[in-house]
């Protein structure tokens, strides 16, 4: 298992006596270079928490284990028409399924952050693994600036086609659809855009 952790060097130490048989990494770079096949996202506060799990669920291990501030775990384990539903969640659960696990005191770290902790273990699904990421990022990144607009009106502020995609679903709301039609949308967009 490759681990990622943003932590201090105290808490990295407690963790090789305690987890002698784990590789500690010092960076998702180098899990990349390693091509874990599993990597575990310590998450502490202050740092850029987002981008770091866009980067894991980019690297593609097919199992990882992200230990997360309360809040930042529930936005990745949001759904369709949630408040915190964002282009970040649905990135997420575009690429793996996310099952939430037990919750992490803040006294389990030292030093002890101000919040509790929740675990969430994502798993690989392997039929969008083709997808390109970054696009498909920046597809949702302009969809989500008009997450209460319905289809047709977001795609038009984007200056993207709507051509390619079906009447039913240029009516629904940007904010109600699921991971798996964003996706579905994304080809279509790119598909006529390239005709």
């Amino acid at each position: 298992t490759a681990i990622a952790l943003p932590a201090s060097p105290e808490f990295r130490e407690l963790l090789s006596q305690k987890l002698p048989k784990l590789k500690l990494l010092d960076s998702l770079k180098e899990s990349a270079q390693e091509q874990a096949e599993q990597v575990v996202l310590l998450g502490m506060p202050g740092k850029n928490l987002k981008e770091q799990i866009l980067e894991v669920v980019k690297l593609g291990p097919a199992r990882v284990l992200l230990i997360l501030p309360l809040g930042l775990a529930d936005e990745v384990n949001s759904f369709a028409g949630a408040p915190d539903y964002t282009e970040h969640c649905v990135f997420v659960q575009s690429f793996y399924t996310v099952e939430t696990g037990e919750k992490v005191p803040a006294q389990a770290f030292f030093p002890v952050p101000t919040s509790q902790f929740q675990i969430l273990e994502l798993n690989r699904k392997e039929s969008n693994a083709k997808l390109d990421q970054n696009e498909y990022f920046k597809f949702l990144e302009q969809l989500m600036r008009s997450k209460k607009n319905d289809v047709r009106n977001a795609l038009e502020k984007s200056r993207m086609e709507v051509n390619q995609v079906q009447e039913d679903i240029l009516a629904e709301k940007i904010m109600l659809l699921e991971p798996e039609e964003f996706i579905d949308l994304f080809l279509k967009v790119t598909q006529s855009s390239q005709e």
